[in-house]
């Protein structure tokens, strides 16, 4: 058994990469915590070392946050579904060694950007990723199309736009007239806007 991100084993596990060190999985982040987290497992027979995988700003509504179903060989991709007000197919990156720089991608939000959505109106979730021979992910796995679930089928290219969260690395200056946000993980030439409340137990 190894430990999940509450420090405890609670949790699943689903994927794991060819050479058995990698395991991507979820977890409460809390003992008996009842909302799930993904996470990323590395060096398993070793010296385990887990960490959260990404999700979106507005992840919520069910206590399945997120669930990494499938990854690649080499443990840098996975793939499954991120709650977003409904199941959302997702893609995770992690192939960078900072845990700051892993980015999560709306496989439905790609589609419609690149135009190839088709007669889906959502795709929901991805259950295996790998690698076609030019090196681009390929994601399979279900979603709603004409009033049915439907299988797909998804390549996506690296020349596709790349959705990446931006991330707060700090704030100074509170209960001041003059805070100072600072972040990172940005696109260069988008414009982002900064949201804030006054009541951090409400869901809006």
């Amino acid at each position: 058994q190894f430990t999940g991100l509450a420090g405890t084993t609670e949790g699943e596990a689903f994927s794991i990469s060819a050479d058995g060190e990698t395991v991507f999985g979820r977890s409460p982040i809390t003992p008996g915590g009842s909302d799930l987290y993904g996470y990323k497992v590395i060096n398993l027979s070793s010296f385990p070392v887990i960490a959260a995988l990404p999700e979106f700003g507005d992840t919520g509504g069910s206590t399945s946050r997120c669930v990494p179903y499938g990854c690649t060989a080499d443990g840098k991709l996975a793939c499954g579904m991120n709650f977003r007000g409904a199941e959302k197919a997702c893609l995770w990156d992690t192939s960078d060694s900072d845990t700051n720089n892993w980015t999560i991608t709306d496989l439905t939000d790609q589609a419609t950007a690149e135009g190839i959505l088709g007669s889906f109106t959502i795709l929901s979730r991805a259950y295996s990723v790998g690698k076609n021979a030019a090196g681009y992910p390929v994601v399979t796995g279900i979603g709603a199309a004409g009033g049915f679930t439907r299988a797909y089928v998804m390549v996506l290219s690296p020349a596709a736009p790349v959705l990446v969260q931006p991330r707060i690395t700090s704030i100074t200056g509170a209960s001041t007239s003059s805070v100072i946000v600072n972040y990172t993980n940005t696109i260069a030439g988008t414009n982002y806007t900064l949201q804030y409340n006054t009541n951090l137990s409400v869901t809006n």
